[in-house]
């Protein structure tokens, strides 16, 4: 049974694996900035090797910790952090993040004021002031999905065909209801949680923030993004890890989203479309890198992408990989 305490005003749950630096970073952004709030902070580990427990007992030890002998997911062990929590607030964080000003406050007065609202997500800014888009979007069709994964967004951001997944012909700088926020920083009540329930745990990584804004939108309620609030998101440093583990786990993540909520016949286009995207970004990046040196600046942006991740691309539309194998070892940390 899951318990409220009226007296914790905000539960931040964090699930960490490998990325201690990080999250010494996130726990003082998240005291620094919550201020006449009444918080608990649970982090649970997922079986982390860089005495990362032993550095939050040191500095932090008003941490709640839950230490679990293996990997065992970001859905899992979310779960994990909800079901001992006490707050009237939740917010799913992640390590890798800043708290800005009074971002937390913000959120809370929100959802206090906006009852209708069921999940509330915050401006995500990379490092550099760069917002990054994902952190407001749509539910994914396969077309926009294989627009984006082509760069022909690139070519018309301000399109509303080629821009709708990330929705990038909108600037993120006003607060509105939308399909979908990041898993980066999901902010919800606990009645949110008595009605949808906890993440799904059958789900691979990538796929379970998609999955919960789904059903919370099914049971009426708006997912809103509140671009008052921000939190500074470094983004993919536990992933990074296991890069081609990842590109796999996103590729189910989406094909899993069409096939539970898609038409009949999305998932099969999107396979389709993930082999004519992996033929396409391969001879690009294999033309880009072998011109690399007269092109200079200009190419950075394409060359940190791996000619391997697109042969991995191709076999996996053709069925010939899948994530059965690596989904119980991977990052518990997103994007």
């Amino acid at each position: 049974m899951l318990q409220e305490s009226c007296n914790i005003d905000l539960s931040i749950i964090i699930v960490s694996w490998n990325v201690k630096s990080l999250l010494i970073g996130c726990l003082e952004s998240i005291f620094n900035n919550s201020k006449g709030l009444y918080i608990e902070v649970i982090v649970v580990d997922n079986n982390s090797s860089d005495e990362t427990i032993e550095c939050i007992k040191k500095q932090y030890s008003q941490v709640i910790i839950i230490r679990n002998s293996l990997n065992r997911g970001f859905a899992e062990a979310t779960n994990q952090g909800l079901q001992v929590s006490h707050g009237r607030h939740l917010l799913l964080l992640n390590p890798d993040t800043v708290i800005k000003d009074d971002a937390l406050i913000k959120m809370i007065k929100f959802a206090n004021s906006h009852p209708e609202v069921g999940l509330i997500g915050p401006m995500l800014m990379s490092p550099n002031g760069e917002i990054q888009k994902y952190c407001a979007r749509s539910f994914p069709r396969p077309l926009d999905w294989f627009w984006h994964s082509i760069f022909i967004r690139k070519i018309f951001p301000k399109s509303r065909v080629f821009g709708r997944l990330f929705l990038s012909y909108w600037d993120h700088l006003d607060s509105r209801c939308v399909d979908a926020i990041a898993g980066a920083a999901m902010f919800f009540s606990r009645k949110t949680l008595d009605e949808v329930g906890l993440l799904d745990e059958s789900l691979p990584m990538y796929f379970e923030d998609l999955d919960y804004c789904y059903r919370i939108s099914k049971k009426g309620k708006c997912v809103y993004y509140l671009a008052e609030a921000t939190i500074i998101h470094y983004g993919g440093q536990s992933s990074v890890q296991l890069a081609n583990e990842t590109r796999i786990l996103i590729l189910e993540a989406f094909r899993l989203f069409f096939m539970r909520y898609g038409h009949k016949t999305d998932a099969y286009v999107y396979r389709v479309l993930a082999i004519i995207a992996s033929f396409t970004r391969f001879y690009l990046f294999a033309l880009i890198k072998c011109f690399a040196n007269i092109i200079g600046k200009k190419a950075l942006y394409f060359r940190n992408y791996s000619l391997q991740g697109e042969c991995i691309t191709f076999l996996w539309g053709l069925k010939l990989i899948n994530h059965s194998s690596i989904a119980q070892s991977h990052s518990s940390i997103k994007r």
